[in-house]
């Protein structure tokens, strides 16, 4: 689950068969709208924050699939990830986003970093599964995007997204100048 950028609105992922999502105004305790997920299992979801005012926007991820959601009316519209023969798709642990980019991470340590519903890049990231992605609250010195990851190799590794690549901080005082808006 998680809170749209305003907070009065919760996204939610059942269990049942269909993974069906709920869009809730939790305060109210009212499900505004609940739509079919993905038949494959749904692992994670992330909002996204700092996005064009007004429109509010998610990633869903998990087995063999990356959903890209939007809320239009009070109704949840669904995109496909599109590959454009740039990944596989396997199964997809953990997301969040940094800005415009949607962030997701695999079960063999790669990063796939996402715009719109398109891939535009992949990173080897870890020796294994990524198992958690978290956006930085605020950019980096220079503007730019800023999330972590940690894998199962048991390290987290800071990250910037620059010009549609994902680049790790070049030493270690950058990592922690960085690390700082975490």
């Amino acid at each position: 689950m998680d809170f749209n950028p305003s907070g009065r609105e919760l996204v939610t992922v059942s269990c049942n068969a269909n993974h069906d999502l709920t869009l809730w105004d939790w305060g109210a305790a009212l499900a505004l709208c609940v739509v079919k997920g993905s038949m494959n299992r749904t692992l994670a979801i992330a909002c996204q924050h700092g996005g064009t005012p007004g429109c509010e926007r998610f990633v869903t991820c998990g087995v063999k699939h990356v959903r890209f959601w939007q809320v239009e009316n009070g109704q949840l519209t669904c995109q496909k990830g599109d590959l454009s023969a740039r990944g596989v798709l396997t199964v997809q642990l953990a997301c969040t986003y940094s800005r415009e980019y949607a962030v997701t991470g695999n079960d063999h340590g790669f990063i796939y970093v996402w715009r719109d519903s398109r891939l535009v890049t992949t990173v080897r990231a870890h020796a294994g599964p990524v198992f958690a992605l978290h956006t930085a609250a605020a950019p980096s010195q220079d503007g730019d995007a800023v999330f972590c990851s940690a894998g199962g190799d048991g390290i987290v590794k800071l990250w910037a997204v620059q010009k549609r690549v994902v680049e790790k901080p070049k030493d270690k005082q950058a990592a922690l100048a960085l690390a700082e808006g975490l």
